[in-house]
């Protein structure tokens, strides 16, 4: 059975943008949907009234809600949501052991900032047993979620390479089916130095002298990385 695509709903304008974001890419992968809405009944240390159901059909409507409009936009998308009743952290870790990809709204805070994800999303991207999307809300000037943007030339995939082939298989496969799956190319990049004074020595400079220097070392490392993807995915 196909891993569902799972999106992080908590009624927030980035989290309705995360789930939009996750409904599009399930149909481009054709990939079922989950929603889920980690809910957990903590009573509050202050003298005002709590109610446990009423919080209980308060979330549960949450991610019914989400359910329904996503239903209405991709009537040929399989969905499901659910509560789950545990904190944001721990539920969203639980989920990643059985999502193939989990996606979480991201407040934006600038392109040379970038992305302001909270503690709970930092935990999460940090410890997910699955790829973690952090999707920004959509712009003043562009509320429509469900808009689709179509690919455009020129557009790609862009991914870091680092270290083995080993290292980097996980987050090579990731970009190569994403670009796949969106018509667009990979670029990959991979970033290198030369060694400081406190680093350099002969023996680890071995390798890239049998390479003919560390420019072709590197270049050669990032081929060899690159070589089963650009075959899987010609």
């Amino acid at each position: 059975m196909a891993r569902p695509i799972t999106a992080g709903v908590d009624g927030s304008p980035e989290s309705r943008a995360a789930v939009h974001w996750a409904a599009r890419e399930a149909a481009l992968r054709g990939l079922p949907l989950r929603l889920a809405h980690a809910w957990l009944w903590q009573p509050l240390d202050v003298p005002i009234v709590q109610d446990r159901e009423e919080q209980a059909r308060s979330a549960e409507s949450l991610v019914r809600e989400a359910e329904s409009e996503i239903a209405r936009r991709y009537p040929e998308l399989q969905v499901s949501a659910e509560v789950v009743p545990d904190t944001a952290v721990a539920a969203l870790l639980d989920e990643s052991e059985r999502t193939s990809m989990l996606v979480l709204g991201s407040r934006g805070h600038g392109a040379i900032v970038g992305f302001i994800v909270g503690s709970y999303g930092q935990q999460v991207i940090a410890s997910a047993a699955s790829p973690v999307v952090a999707v920004r809300a959509p712009s003043a000037e562009d509320q429509d979620e469900a808009a689709i943007p179509e690919p455009r030339e020129g557009d790609e995939v862009v991914v870091g390479q680092h270290g083995t082939p080993d290292d980097c298989d996980a987050v090579l496969g990731f970009a190569f089916e994403t670009a796949a799956a969106h018509g667009v190319g990979v670029r990959a990049v991979r970033a290198w130095s030369l060694p400081t004074l406190y680093t350099y020595s002969p023996g680890s400079m071995r390798l890239a002298d049998e390479a003919g220097g560390l420019e072709p070392f590197e270049k050669k490392a990032l081929t060899e990385a690159l070589k089963p993807w650009r075959e899987r995915y010609p």
